[in-house]
């Protein structure tokens, strides 16, 4: 365990000796969401409802992908970096190391800065949620939490099979361009899908799922769809490492 928070010092030390880097990463992120959250609050200027969404119910599954992104940002560039190295023949020094190469992918060259900015948001989003009128009762605040879990473990889980591409291909495939362009999607109201659709989607696609879940339980105690998603979580981390030890078997080291 002491040799995986040490992956977590080593990205604060880096973020840290840049200081003017991390901060202006820090406002950029807290801009974009500023912008997201105006441009939400604007759309429910024009109508009241979005298929039986109201606007405080659309706003808490904005509350919950914020903090979702700041979890998932911390991972993405370990993940990004790792495929990166792959690609140009850089990874072999860090396979042959004493640790499981899958924490490697994940962890290695985690963003701590991300963190750092769910710290911001996180009692920023209390105070929303009590100024949107949102009391859960402690099985809400629990059942959200625990879904908010489930769904940072997904959204990592799927941008990390999605990157293994990388290695079998041996070619710089734009993997998280379009893990974040579906991520994108995971506001929108499960009531948008009709029912073999969103069967679909928890099956084959759940990370559209995982900021709209612990919404329905926080905002609507609607506790329908926690069971599936845990289901797809463990699916999600089963075929992961599945994948990856199919693909550490035909990777080369060689690059492309």
């Amino acid at each position: 365990m002491k040799k995986y928070l040490l992956f977590f010092r080593l990205g604060l030390a880096v973020e840290l000796a840049y200081p003017v880097d991390f901060i202006g990463y820090v406002f950029t992120t807290l801009f974009v969401h500023l912008t997201r959250f105006l441009f939400l609050n604007g759309v429910f200027d024009l109508t009241s409802t979005l298929e039986g969404w109201t606007r405080r119910d659309v706003m808490v599954a904005f509350i919950f992908s914020v903090l979702l992104s700041s979890v998932v940002d911390s991972f993405t560039p370990s993940i990004r970096t790792f495929v990166r190295y792959a690609h140009t023949g850089r990874l072999e020094p860090y396979l042959v190391q004493p640790l499981d190469a899958r924490w490697v992918m994940i962890a290695r060259w985690i963003r701590p800065g991300s963190l750092f900015i769910f710290a911001i948001i996180a009692p920023i989003a209390m105070l929303t949620l009590s100024n949107l009128n949102v009391h859960p009762t402690l099985l809400q605040a629990v059942g959200g939490l625990f879904a908010l879990v489930i769904g940072a473990i997904v959204n990592i889980a799927v941008m990390a099979t999605w990157s293994l591409t990388t290695l079998v291909s041996k070619r710089d495939l734009p993997t998280e361009f379009i893990f974040r362009q579906v991520m994108r999607l995971n506001q929108l109201p499960p009531s948008l899908f009709g029912y073999k659709a969103l069967t679909a989607l928890v099956i084959f696609l759940p990370i559209v799922l995982t900021s709209t879940v612990p919404a329905m339980v926080v905002a609507r105690g609607e506790y329908f769809l926690l069971a599936p998603m845990l289901g797809a979580a463990v699916l999600v981390m089963i075929l992961f490492m599945i994948s990856f030890r199919m693909t550490m078997r035909v990777f080369d080291g060689s690059g492309g």
